[in-house]
């Protein structure tokens, strides 16, 4: 439901959670560092597609999580004119890329590295928090399995409509991809170009 997502996004930005992304960059920018010999005095970096792809194939790049605070309704008739009960529920989704599907173009006149992001996708299942439920009317029993396809259903349905999630989670990758890949191209003197993703257009 609106209000849910509406919810949920507040929740992201006032909470801090671009905190633990940064200090995930942090991190893996200083792995690259060491790995690549970056700051090795006196050492020329090829930039390749492959190499730049070698740098940015870290397994927890490609998703962030988000926390869904949501209410979903169970109807008593197919053309869900009359509601049976209400579910209220924390989900956990995952949203991201497969990595192996971004796209670099080498501009080497311009010193430029081009870079698409494909577009990101809600992985499924989503993960219902159990002993976040609670029901209206809160006296009778209800079957769980229905309890956990309504809520399954109601929260990827809900994902998928807020944009406000995708852009959160494409702008992470685009702050965790720079600084993964500045240590290698900066000392060459090149610089990062985000650009738009079409099929077939890089890494061609």
């Amino acid at each position: 439901m609106k209000r849910g997502i509406q919810k949920f996004i507040k929740s992201f930005f006032v909470s801090g959670y671009l905190l633990p992304v940064m200090g995930f960059v942090l991190v893996v920018g200083v792995h690259l560092i060491n790995k690549t010999g970056a700051f090795d005095e006196g050492e020329v970096e090829i930039i390749t597609k492959s190499n730049l792809m070698e740098a940015i194939d870290v397994s927890e790049l490609a998703t962030s999580e988000f926390i869904y605070n949501g209410i979903a309704e169970v109807y008593a008739d197919e053309k869900k004119e009359k509601v049976k009960y209400y579910i209220r529920y924390d989900a956990r989704i995952r949203a991201g890329i497969d990595i192996k599907n971004v796209k670099f173009n080498i501009i080497k006149d311009e010193k430029i590295i081009e870079v698409a992001l494909p577009e990101i996708e809600i992985f499924t299942p989503p993960s219902i928090a159990s002993d976040s439920l609670s029901y209206i009317p809160s006296e009778k029993t209800y079957d769980l399995k229905e309890v956990l396809e309504t809520c399954e259903a109601d929260v990827l349905r809900e994902s998928e409509a807020a944009t406000e999630l995708k852009i959160s989670a494409k702008e992470n990758l685009k702050v965790i991809i720079e600084a993964l890949l500045n240590p290698i191209i900066e000392p060459e003197g090149y610089e990062i170009r985000w650009n738009k993703y079409t099929k077939g257009n890089i890494n061609e």
